[in-house]
């Protein structure tokens, strides 16, 4: 019953590490899309200057700090993600300490008990031989009293 309750925490460990895993992997694809959205921003902002040096109308001026402003809002929506995907890999990595700490507890127990049987054992086996040696002493002891 207890290597039952040992294997079902080992999986739900192993379910949390994989749960783990997946938001890190979710983490890190928000990081690059914010990365991207970033980039895209910057390079937005250089065009805008590149086209102002050019003496471009007011227009287009005007049209590239809307996609500018689109950029900037499309970066703060990546911030977003990016901070709820780590905010669920703290979750999850909480999740997996809290399951690895469970399955050491049984696993201590485990091994306690595996001691306490050994030193029980070892205790029972040391009172067979003396209770043997006992046995022997008195055996020669009673055939030296009845040698005339």
């Amino acid at each position: 019953r207890a290597e039952r309750a040992l294997e079902l925490r080992r999986k739900l460990e192993d379910e949390a590490r994989l749960v783990v895993v997946r938001a890190q992997n979710t983490a890190a694809m928000a990081d690059a899309r914010l990365e991207t959205a970033q980039r895209e921003e910057h390079d937005a902002g250089a065009q805008l200057v590149e086209v102002q040096a050019q003496g471009a109308p007011a227009w287009l001026i005007g049209w590239h700090r809307s996609w500018i402003l689109k950029k900037s809002r499309e970066t703060a929506i990546c911030q977003q993600h990016a901070a709820t995907a780590h905010g669920v890999v703290q979750q999850a990595a909480t999740v997996l300490q809290d399951a690895h700490k469970k399955r050491r507890v049984l696993e201590r127990l485990r091994e306690r008990l595996a001691a306490r049987h050994a030193r029980e054992s070892e205790r029972q086996d040391l009172a067979h031989m003396n209770e043997l040696a006992m046995t022997r002493y008195l055996v020669t002891a009673t055939e030296r009293k009845e040698q005339p």
